[in-house]
Parts: C-alpha cells; structure tokens; sequence
C-alpha cells in the first residue's frame, strides 16, 4: 500500500527495475536497481494518492526537474500533517526559483527551471526537512535548511544514509553528528555497476521503504546525469 512512489516515478519515465526476494515474515523485500532518466510531468490524482500521500513532498521537488507540467490533485491530506505540506512546499521551493502553485488540494509544477540555493524553513516537518536534504544533494549544496533535527525522530541516521548514497557531502547546516544504531532497517548499497547506476537492497517495514526510496530515487534517477 505504500508504493505508490514507484509507480508514479515510473509513469514519469524513471528508470527503476525491482527485482523481487523472497519474504522475511510479513514484509516483503526487493533488490532495486535505479538509472538517471528525463522525467516528464504527469497528473497525479485520486486512488493512487492514499498510496503516497508522504511521499508527495519528494515528488513534488522531482517534479521541478521533469519535462513539461505535474499537476497533483486530491491530496487536500497534506493540510494537516505536521505542517501545511501543500503550502509549505510551495513557499520554500518557490524561494529557490521552482515555478510552483498551490491549489486547494494540491499544486500544479511547471518543471525544467534552474533552482537556486537560498534558505529555508522545514518547520520541524520531517517530510520537508528530508525532501530539500536530497534535494539540495542534487543541485550540488548551498541550501540552508532550519530544523534539519527532526528528521532523527523518524529516521534516525538519515543524513548518514544520505551521504553514503551520494558519495559526498553537499549540505551546510545539518545538527547529525551522531552515529546511531538503526536496529530495524537493513540497508546496504550492495556495488555500483556503472555511472549513473546503483543497486540497493532494502528489507524493512514498507514505510521505511518509502523513506529510502524518496532519496534514493529522487538522487539517481532524474536530476543530474553525474557519476555517484
């Protein structure tokens, strides 16, 4: 119920093969193999919404990279999540040069415009702190984010993650100098087999697959055709 991401970023012409494992217990697992790719807009709307309601913070950041208009309905959900997430993410990315408007239950992205990098607010929103940390990876650094902190409570070593997954540090105001012990989430990038390709193998709780999957994705497959 919660991949919806997949399908939405493979309607955009993402370049993601899943590879199936077997089962451990109740939750499924998957090798999954993600190339750079040039995304195209798409409208996103009605039941797959509920499958990625999350996951729409990340998608709408993609969307500012992909070819043509991404229109994203029927998530008036967003609303009341730890922060107005449509108007959250409007704003801030606005204030980065995305071409973004909001609507009454979602926002509309016209994409392929430069993004700049400028401050931020997460407003202590895990979602919004984790999407512009990937997505300040992939136009190179230079985004201040506030209140990056959050995002240990759901995830913790989440930045470390990240860093492991771009190869190189880009950001400038991250507070997650800990280590920590992830006791719940096997995560292991298992070899890189050419430029723009990584494979990854996840076996976790679906919701932590989703987590993955938002940087995972979001860096390898649509924005910067650069070696990992």
């Amino acid at each position: 119920t919660r991949t919806g991401i997949i399908k939405v970023f493979k309607q955009m012409g993402a370049y993601v093969n899943i590879y199936p494992a077997e089962n451990s217990g109740s939750e499924p697992y998957a090798d999954i193999e993600i190339k750079s790719s040039q995304l195209h807009g798409i409208v996103i709307e009605g039941s797959i919404i509920p499958t990625l309601i999350d996951e729409l913070p990340v998608i709408c950041a993609v969307s500012c990279f992909a070819q043509g208009t991404t229109i994203i309905k029927d998530a008036a959900e967003l609303k009341v999540k730890e922060s107005d997430r449509i108007a959250v993410m409007c704003s801030e990315l606005s204030k980065l040069g995305a071409d973004i408007t909001e609507t009454c239950d979602g926002m509309i992205i016209n994409g392929k415009k430069t993004l700049r990098p400028s401050k931020i607010n997460s407003y202590y929103d895990h979602r919004i702190a984790m999407t512009f940390a990937v997505l300040n990876a992939a136009i190179g650094g230079g985004i201040n984010i506030k209140g990056t902190e959050c995002a240990d409570i759901p995830y913790p070593g989440f930045y470390n993650e990240l860093k492991k997954v771009c190869q190189k540090s880009y950001w400038t105001l991250y507070n997650a100098g800990q280590s920590y012990i992830i006791t719940d989430l096997s995560f292991k990038l298992i070899k890189q087999k050419a430029k723009n390709t990584i494979y990854i193998k996840i076996h976790t709780v679906l919701y932590r697959v989703c987590m993955i999957l938002d940087t995972v994705i979001y860096v390898c497959s649509s924005l910067r055709k650069r070696p990992l």
